[in-house]
């Protein structure tokens, strides 16, 4: 790649990767196969990326504004949602969306579990540890497992809402 990489996400055969300022796809071997989207006004406003299991949908945050773009696979913004809450105090892939489709996006202090649509929170999780860094969501559990910045502790959360497809 001839960019910064802040956020990548696969479904299938294709790897999206965001720079700070734009969207790609790519191949599973790292050939580029287009832009998809693009955000120049300022550094970070494309920074997280996760994609919809079936891969119709593809979720970017905003790390500026503290925002959620919602994507077609062409790159078509079709939701803008923005929540102070999405913000975050460290440069982060602060998304993730979990195999069975539930939308994660954390901030400092929670985690909001968004609709797929991208417009609505169903959850928010308040954490107690500030800046979460990395989670896995747990299919079996119905839990999130969140990392921090900067602490030893990995932490579970119970979830309320699980969509279905």
């Amino acid at each position: 790649m001839n960019h910064v990489c802040y956020g990548i996400a696969h479904v299938d055969a294709e790897v999206f990767v965001t720079s700070g300022t734009a969207l790609y796809e790519y191949t599973m071997d790292g050939r580029l196969v287009k832009k998809l989207y693009e955000d120049s006004t300022e550094r970070y406003r494309v920074v997280g990326v996760g994609v919809s299991p079936d891969g119709k949908m593809i979720y970017v945050t905003d790390g500026i504004d503290g925002k959620l773009l919602t994507l077609t696979r062409d790159g078509a913004v079709t939701a803008t949602f923005p929540d102070p809450a999405f913000k975050h105090g460290m440069l982060t892939d602060n998304i993730h969306v979990a195999a069975t489709g539930q939308v994660f996006v954390f901030g400092n202090n929670s985690i909001s579990q968004v609709d797929t649509v991208g417009k609505t929170i169903l959850n928010t999780i308040s954490v107690d540890i500030a800046k979460p860094a990395s989670n896995y969501f747990n299919e079996v559990t119905r839990k999130l497992i969140v990392g921090f910045w900067c602490h030893d502790n990995i932490n579970e959360y119970k979830t309320k809402t699980v969509p279905t497809f």
